[in-house]
């Protein structure tokens, strides 16, 4: 279709198609007789969603991102809702003290001077101040649905299972865990790109764990086996999780470990299924590392990964972090 109708359809002026054109948010085709441009109907359907997130007040930049890759759509709300809030308590703060010190100057005689020492009594908070993050709000079902949102697919959500997850969400919240914070900060500092890519990878090795039968789980741990002896001979893989050690992984690792794990394997009945192969499996694994056989592996993870495991505490929990990441680490 034409640009005249996209218009009438959209509600958008000309000038905001041949914008977003420009800054490559949409890839009309174009009539080599005329050289006007032509509309498909994808490309009128993300027009409507342009036109939505940016009512959002979300940048360019942004909604690029959240077309590419859509699945990051989560975070890129919860940093603006932030945004949002952090401007909603500096204009209410703005708004408090303006109404203070419209009536300190009620019925006075202003001058100049008289204003400035009263302005001074009242001081006006700046924008700039809104960057502080001492009172950032942790988005708890942010965190929960990253690392568990697969499983809750395709789910229907029943009275009883909506409770649960309430239930879920309140033992998080209630249980004041640093490891959220620290997850949190480091979902917000990937890229859209980086972000829809861990969300692939996870949702590939929980359909594997989760599909595994009685005939194939003990070839899965035997494979298994190898790509923990493959990952500890690759340098790049372990400065990777050497880097995400700390700010992800373990907690991660802790996340999953905990009892909150009890009630979404009432949740949900796939992530009972995966969570009971992953236990059979990196236990055989854990197992195997003890035996004699295993014992030259355990000590290179202890040698190479100094600081940076502790399979003693979390044993199920980082050695399938270790190896599942390792799985599809080149691969992205």
């Amino acid at each position: 279709m034409r640009s005249n109708q996209v218009v009438k359809l959209t509600g958008l002026n000309k000038r905001n198609l041949y914008y977003y054109i420009e800054e490559q948010l949409i890839s009309p085709a174009v009539n080599p007789d005329n050289g006007y441009y032509i509309f498909s109907e994808e490309d009128v359907r993300n027009l409507f969603l342009i036109k939505q997130l940016r009512n959002m007040d979300f940048s360019i930049k942004d909604i690029r991102d959240i077309l590419n890759y859509p699945k990051s759509i989560n975070i890129f709300l919860q940093k603006q809702i932030e945004k949002l809030q952090k401007e909603q308590q500096l204009l209410e703060k703005q708004i408090l003290q303006m109404s203070e010190l419209n009536e300190r100057l009620q019925l006075a005689p202003i001058t100049r001077d008289f204003l400035a020492e009263k302005l001074e009594e009242v001081p006006i908070p700046a924008i700039v101040q809104s960057s502080t993050s001492q009172n950032e709000t942790i988005n708890e079902e942010l965190i929960l649905l990253h690392f568990w949102g697969s499983f809750l697919q395709d789910l229907t959500m029943t009275s009883y299972r909506k409770d649960l997850w309430n239930k879920v969400l309140t033992e998080v919240r209630e249980s004041q865990d640093p490891s959220i914070s620290l997850l949190k900060d480091f979902l917000f500092n990937l890229s859209a790109e980086r972000l829809e890519e861990k969300f692939a990878r996870h949702n590939l090795t929980i359909k594997r764990v989760a599909d595994l039968t009685d005939e194939t789980i003990d070839q899965y741990t035997e494979n298994i086996k190898k790509l923990l002896v493959a990952a500890l001979n690759d340098k790049e893989y372990l400065s990777y999780w050497k880097a995400n050690y700390h700010n992800f992984l373990l907690p991660s690792t802790k996340l999953y470990d905990s009892e909150i794990n009890n009630t979404i394997r009432e949740l949900s009945p796939m992530f009972s299924v995966y969570y009971n192969n992953v236990h059979y499996c990196y236990g055989k694994l854990y197992d195997w590392l003890h035996s004699e056989e295993g014992a030259k592996y355990k000590e290179q993870l202890y040698t190479i990964l100094d600081g940076y495991m502790d399979i003693e505490a979390h044993h199920n929990g980082l050695l399938a972090g270790f190896v599942s990441n390792y799985e599809y680490f080149h691969a992205w």
